[in-house]
């Protein structure tokens, strides 16, 4: 049987971003939840995420096989635990309107955003549509 892992998505990889076709087999869980931090636009056409305690940040869930993961982590730059990637991936708890799941998630490092502007909405897509 296969391992199957959860992950929260916040920016390309919701659906109709153009990033999605990586999760196009992968069960969605949940379309509309949220976890804890501070969202950033990149000016690069995808947002970063750096974790927190206070904001909220939209996003999806999204139930992903290991081949399925090793793509993400690939677009995200993450080579793994003590490297020097792109974005690193955590655990942290998402909240959905059926309960709590502990989920992976790509996040930036603090020292990264010093001089990126803040989505105070914490919704990529919001953002991008605002901008519009």
């Amino acid at each position: 049987m296969n391992k199957t892992f959860h992950v929260f998505v916040y920016g390309t990889l919701r659906q109709h971003e153009p990033n999605h076709y990586l999760l196009k087999k992968a069960k969605c869980l949940a379309r509309q939840c949220w976890t804890y931090g501070v969202l950033y636009d990149t000016g690069f056409r995808y947002p970063a995420m750096v974790s927190g305690t206070k904001q909220r940040v939209y996003g999806e869930l999204y139930e992903v096989n290991e081949d399925q993961l090793k793509r993400l982590d690939w677009l995200e730059g993450y080579e793994g635990e003590g490297m020097a990637n792109e974005y690193d991936r955590i655990i942290q708890t998402v909240y959905t309107d059926s309960g709590t799941v502990q989920a992976y998630m790509y996040v930036y490092s603090p020292e990264k955003v010093t001089t990126l502007t803040e989505i105070k909405s914490g919704d990529w897509k919001c953002h991008k549509l605002s901008k519009e």
